[in-house]
């Protein structure tokens, strides 16, 4: 039997943040894009004294219903309540997605994972990877995210949830509509020492903000003409761009031609 531990492992970091984005949608490296809506179609009844909902194969279960070794999702409400709570249908904006990881330990037999002659065998503790999608729902605030699972493994083994597993988990009760693709022409200052020509910098800074980025022109003071193209609303792409690190400023360019 496996019992899940409370404690979650500290590594949370941006979904976004591989190489580049990836569009097939059955690979385990596949994401939402930000900006992406979520349609929930029926209304989600969450029982007294918890804040969360549990779905798998376009089903609502119980938590004790939920089979932990295959994908499975989550709404998460902020608070809970001593009376019962309802998710009402609706649109919900996908605004940022992290990803983290989560841990069983073993009772009983230990199961080895490699023998060392000095200390004998090793347990193995079972892992699930994970996305939080946290979600903007200004007529329902409580509603904060939709978590979801690709299913615990041994750690060689676990695999984050691909698109298409998200969209089989959720079935009819909610669907991920895409965002409307952007192309902008960008005048962007980087901070000091970053240089947008070195071999797949703009490859990985795109990555890093779900983005395509070419570099057009490259000019004095940091500054260089940047070609983007994302997912998402024009001022959500910018947003995304001008919140890195290595990015100071960012304004259109006047003399771009509309796209």
């Amino acid at each position: 039997m496996y019992k899940l531990i409370t404690a979650v492992v500290s590594l949370s970091l941006l979904a976004a943040c591989q190489q580049s984005p990836v569009l097939d949608e059955e690979s385990p490296r596949s994401r939402i894009a930000p900006g992406s809506v979520l349609v929930l179609h029926e209304p989600l009844s969450v029982p007294v004294g918890h804040a969360r909902v549990f779905l798998q194969d376009g089903k609502v279960r119980a938590k004790r219903r939920i089979d932990m070794y295959y994908p499975h999702c989550n709404f998460e409400l902020r608070t809970l309540s001593d009376a019962p709570q309802t998710i009402h249908p609706g649109h919900f904006t996908i605004k940022a997605i992290r990803w983290n990881e989560e841990m069983v330990v073993e009772h009983g037999p230990a199961r080895p994972y490699y023998t060392d002659a000095g200390s004998g065998d090793v347990s193995v503790s079972l892992i699930t990877r994970l996305l939080q999608h946290r979600l903007e729902a200004p007529q329902q605030p409580e509603l904060m995210r939709l978590t979801c699972h690709g299913g615990f493994a041994e750690p060689w083994r676990a695999q984050f949830p691909s698109v298409a597993q998200i969209r089989q988990v959720l079935g009819e009760l909610a669907t991920i509509e895409a965002p409307d693709m952007q192309n902008l022409r960008l005048i962007v200052q980087f901070a000091e020492g970053v240089d947008p020509s070195e071999p797949d910098y703009l490859e990985r800074l795109g990555g890093e903000i779900t983005a395509t980025l070419t570099l057009r022109r490259q000019l004095r003071g940091g500054l260089a003409v940047l070609s983007v193209q994302g997912e998402g609303t024009e001022e959500g792409l910018m947003s995304r761009l001008g919140a890195h690190p290595d990015v100071v400023n960012i304004q259109r360019d006047s003399l771009a031609r509309p796209q």
